[in-house]
């Protein structure tokens, strides 16, 4: 590590302190989808601030922190990972606006700017653009955010592989761009083996 940025942000608690009930379906989502694309390895309810809504002081607004384990070299998400997987929002079709800015991701893009200035290796970028990818095939495929992480992009047991590391590997010795077509995802999806 070269260093970290941070900001202060003022919020009133933790997830620890409150429901998820308490969250909006965009709220989770939008942390949902971050996580995946930068596939951090530690979102525990203490690394997610929740602000209240002025204009809906029963809910809350949250802010994700913390992201030292994400955009790594390592391939090894697990279930335990993502406090949010098991919420109910998970299993809730993305809204409009999230689907649109999913699938209007630049990808390619992202890598640039994240081997330019952060000098990222190719092996965190190799994982960074497969993530953005498989999000990207299960949106238009259809799929559920807690579909594409459960099914794909965690591990279920600690010791494990996934399947998503077998494809990682695959389609980069193979020289395969962008192959993650929808219909392949939504396959997967529905397999219960792992690599």
């Amino acid at each position: 590590k070269v260093g970290s940025f941070q900001e202060y942000i003022h919020a009133e608690c933790t997830m620890d302190d409150i429901s998820p009930s308490k969250i909006s379906v965009d709220e989770v989502h939008k942390i949902a989808i971050l996580d995946i694309r930068i596939m951090n390895a530690d979102r525990n309810v203490a690394n997610i601030l929740c602000q209240r809504i002025p204009e809906d002081p029963d809910h809350f607004r949250l802010i994700p922190i913390d992201h030292g384990y994400s955009l790594r070299s390592k391939c090894d998400v697990a279930w335990f990972d993502w406090c949010w997987l098991d919420w109910p929002q998970m299993k809730e079709p993305l809204s409009r606006a999230s689907r649109d800015y999913v699938l209007k991701l630049d990808i390619e893009a992202d890598v640039r700017m994240l081997q330019e200035r952060l000098n990222m290796q190719n092996d965190v970028l190799d994982y960074y653009r497969s993530s953005c990818q498989i999000l990207k095939a299960g949106i238009r495929a259809g799929l559920t955010l807690y579909d594409i992480c459960s099914a794909i992009l965690c591990r279920n047991d600690p010791g494990g592989e996934f399947i998503w590391f077998g494809m990682t590997h695959f389609l980069s010795n193979h020289h395969i761009a962008d192959s993650f077509s929808p219909n392949y995802i939504k396959v997967l999806s529905h397999r219960s083996w792992r690599c």
